[in-house]
C-alpha cells in the first residue's frame, strides 16, 4: 500500500483532509505529522523562522523513515518554505493550495481570506507565480479575518463559520472569485448553496484530487518495464524439470534481486523470468514478470 505523509500546522486539518483521502481511494495510507507550534512562532516573528524550516526539514526525513511515497503540505503559511525543503529530498512535496492557486490565477479580479497575516502572502506570491506563468497579471485584494483564528481554537465553531462566511461574502462582491487561503477556512462555507459556493475557490479538495493522481500515475511507473541496460542483477537460478502432457519441458526460473537507479529515485523489486523449452518441437517462448515488494521507489 503506497503511503502518503501530509504535515499539518493545526490539528484542525488532520480529520478533515484524512477523510478526504480515505473517501477517494483505499490504497493509501495516511500518515499525519503535527506541529501546532509553528503557525503561532511565525506569526509572533513576523516571518518563517530558521528553527521552524529545520522542524520542516525533520518532519520530511520522518516521512521517508515511515515508507512515504509523498509529502503533502496542508497549510498555506509554510507553503514557500516546504518547496525548498522539498528540494533536499527525493520525496516528491506538494503544496495542498497549488491547483486552487492555478484555477485562481485564470481571474482578472481575485480576492484572498485568511484567518491568519502569516498565510497571505505566501498563497498571494503562489497566485501571482501561477499567474505570470500563463502570461497574466491579474488584481489582487487580500483580507485577514481578525479574531476568527481565536473563535475556532475556542471550539466556538458555529461563531467561526459565521463571521468568516459573512466576510467572504463582502469579499466576494468586489472580485471575480474568492480564494480562502486556508484549508481549515472551507468549513465556513459548507451551508452554502453550490450557486454561493461557485464564486470560492478552496484548497483541501482539489490539493488531495491532485496529489492522489500524481501518486496513482507514480505507482504505474512503477510497474512499467525497465530498461535492461540499467538493472544491476544478481542471481540465485533454480533448475527444475517438469513433464507435461507426456512431453518433457526444461523449466529454468531466475529470481534475480534488481536494483535500478532511477532519474530521481531506486527501484526495489524482483525480476522473474520463466523460460519454456520444448523437447520435441523445438518452440520456445519467454516471459519476463517485474513483481513489486512492499517498497518500490521508482519515479520517473
Amino acid at each position: 500500500m503506497k503511503k502518503l505523509a501530509i504535515i499539518h500546522t493545526t490539528p484542525v486539518t488532520v480529520p478533515a483532509i484524512k477523510a478526504l483521502v480515505l473517501e477517494r481511494t483505499d490504497e493509501v495510507e495516511v500518515i499525519n505529522l503535527l506541529d501546532d507550534s509553528m503557525l503561532p512562532e511565525i506569526n509572533r516573528a513576523g516571518r518563517i523562522t530558521e528553527a521552524v524550516r529545520e522542524r520542516l526539514t525533520c518532519m520530511i526525513r520522518m516521512a521517508e523513515l515511515s515508507g512515504a511515497w509523498a509529502v503533502l503540505s496542508a497549510c498555506s503559511s509554510i507553503g514557500g518554505a516546504m518547496e525548498e525543503a522539498g528540494a533536499a529530498t527525493d520525496l516528491p512535496v506538494y503544496r495542498i493550495d497549488s491547483p486552487m492557486a492555478e484555477a485562481a490565477a485564470g481571474y482578472e479580479r481575485i480576492g484572498v481570506a485568511a484567518t491568519l497575516c502569516s498565510t497571505i502572502a505566501p498563497t498571494t506570491e503562489l497566485i501571482r507565480r501561477k499567474a505570470a506563468g500563463a502570461g497574466r497579471e491579474p488584481a489582487v485584494e487580500s483580507l485577514v479575518i481578525q479574531g476568527a483564528g481565536n473563535l475556532l481554537r475556542a471550539g466556538k465553531e458555529a461563531e467561526y463559520d459565521a463571521l468568516v462566511r459573512n466576510e467572504l461574502g463582502k469579499l466576494a462582491r468586489s472580485n471575480d472569485i474568492v480564494v480562502l487561503a486556508q484549508a481549515s477556512m472551507a468549513r465556513a462555507i459548507a451551508g452554502l448553496s453550490e450557486e454561493e459556493k461557485s464564486r470560492y475557490l478552496t484548497s483541501p479538495v482539489s490539493g488531495v484530487e491532485a496529489v492522489l493522481g500524481k501518486l496513482a500515475c507514480k505507482y504505474r511507473s512503477s510497474v512499467r518495464c525497465l530498461p535492461q541496460t540499467r538493472l544491476m542483477l544478481c542471481l540465485n537460478i533454480v533448475e527444475t524439470k517438469q513433464r507435461r502432457n507426456g512431453e518433457n519441458h526444461e523449466n529454468h526460473t531466475n529470481y534475480r534481486n534488481v536494483e535500478e537507479s532511477g532519474a530521481g529515485g531506486l527501484w526495489r523489486g524482483l525480476l522473474f523470468r520463466q523460460e519454456y523449452l520444448s523437447d520435441r518441437c523445438g518452440a520456445a517462448g519467454s516471459r519476463e514478470y517485474r513483481l513489486t515488494g512492499d517498497r518500490a521507489d521508482f519515479r520517473q
